[in-house]
């Protein structure tokens, strides 16, 4: 799972793997290590949930949890759709972009080749 973030916005890739494991398992995990303490590590987690009509996040003792709502999550594994986005009023003058995407393969030969990722939308089949 690749994490992207910049301001208030969140993008999420996964490969097929990924997302089949994510599928079948209801949750996927990531973590970054900054030091030897645990208060320097950031956890990121996504959670398919049945209980659930929008996509929600949280951020609580290091950790980012995006939930999913599962009928998105099998829409999106059954179909050509790559991107799944939701925008969340966090405050009055902010709002949380959450990006959650099929991991693409890439156009440019100039970065090595991910095998597990899917076929990009503009490439020739």
């Amino acid at each position: 799972m690749k994490i992207r973030i910049e301001n208030n916005n969140i993008r999420v890739r996964l490969t097929k793997r990924e997302v089949e494991s994510f599928d079948s398992a209801y949750k996927i995990d990531g973590l970054t290590v900054f030091g030897p303490a645990l208060s320097q590590r950031l956890h990121y987690t996504l959670i398919k949930d049945t209980d659930i009509d929008k996509i929600q996040s949280s951020f609580e003792s290091q950790v980012i949890s995006i939930r999913i709502p599962a009928r998105l999550v099998t829409k999106w594994m059954t179909t050509e759709l790559i991107t799944l986005e939701e925008r969340i009023a966090v405050t009055n003058d902010h709002t949380l972009h959450l990006i959650i995407e099929k991991d693409l393969k890439r156009r440019s030969s100039k970065y090595p080749e991910d095998p597990d990722a899917y076929p990009h939308p503009l490439e020739k089949k």
